[in-house]
């Protein structure tokens, strides 16, 4: 260890000068900026440029198709490149035109100002989020502009009209979902504890027998991520299963077809999950 002090921030406050850690501060701020915007989480870079950055090469695949309105700001368009994305612009505020265009090129991100910084007039958010909706596409809008200025306490468009975070349809349906496929592998014996949301695992326990497992699995079409050391402890490799809102009852039903159907060849009842199962 070099006995360097960790990086410090000082802010002026009355009476003095106080003294935290920067990483402390920062990660409080975000907390209250994603209470402010009623949001689940924040993150915080230095400009505007710098986030768009990030965000499209997070969430953009490569070779996807990124709807860009063709007066949104610089960054969002040059950025789509970053990520190997596609760019395909539409007419500024032309909902139509947006709709033919994912007709031609498929399911992607639709990225847009809330309000735009030359023209001054706001995107058709509700048309907008909608249309995501029946095309399977995803959103990223831009309240630069917006933020402190509209919406509840300046929250922007989108608290405004309270769109895009509003999805509790679909957290019922992922939450039933999720259910229905515990239960079910459950009753075919495998011990899933002590999962009780969406994340279900299937706890082989040795490398081995999950390389097995995951390779019965796959032969059945249903697929999960692989968990081995160092991510878990040694013995605990597991098969996760992430259950989602569109899952409907024929493809829960093939994956517990598909599990019932291994049990025997992937050695289920030998198992440590299964014997502590079985202890209890």
């Amino acid at each position: 260890m070099s006995g360097r002090r960790p990086c410090r921030t000082s802010v002026r406050v009355r009476g003095g000068v106080s003294r935290f850690p920067a990483p402390r501060r920062l990660r409080e701020l975000e907390r209250r900026l994603a209470r402010f915007l009623d949001a689940p989480a924040t993150m915080l870079c230095q400009s505007g440029w710098a986030a768009n950055v990030g965000l499209i090469q997070a969430v953009a695949a490569p070779g996807s198709p990124v709807y860009v309105d063709v007066t949104a700001h610089a960054s969002l368009l040059a950025r789509v490149h970053a990520a190997e994305a596609v760019a395909r612009p539409f007419a500024h505020n032309d909902f139509e035109h947006l709709e033919r265009t994912i007709g031609k090129h498929g399911p992607g991100l639709i990225a847009f100002d809330t309000l735009y910084s030359v023209t001054g007039d706001l995107c058709p958010l509700v048309e907008y989020v909608d249309l995501a909706e029946w095309t399977g596409c995803a959103l990223i809008a831009d309240e630069s502009h917006a933020l402190g200025v509209l919406g509840p306490s300046g929250a922007g468009l989108v608290a405004e009209l309270g769109l895009i975070l509003v999805a509790d349809d679909r957290r019922s349906r992922r939450a039933r979902n999720a259910l229905v496929l515990r239960d079910g592998l459950t009753g075919l014996g495998y011990n899933i504890a002590p999962s009780g949301s969406q994340i279900i695992p299937l706890q082989p326990g040795s490398e081995q027998a999950l390389c097995l497992l995951q390779r019965l699995l796959d032969a059945q079409g249903v697929f999960g991520a692989p968990f081995v050391p160092l991510a878990v402890p040694a013995n605990r490799c597991a098969q996760r299963l992430s259950v989602h809102s569109e899952l409907t009852e024929s493809d829960l039903q093939r994956v517990l077809d598909a599990c019932a159907a291994v049990r025997d060849e992937a050695g289920l009842r030998t198992w440590k999950s299964t014997r502590r199962l079985v202890a209890a």
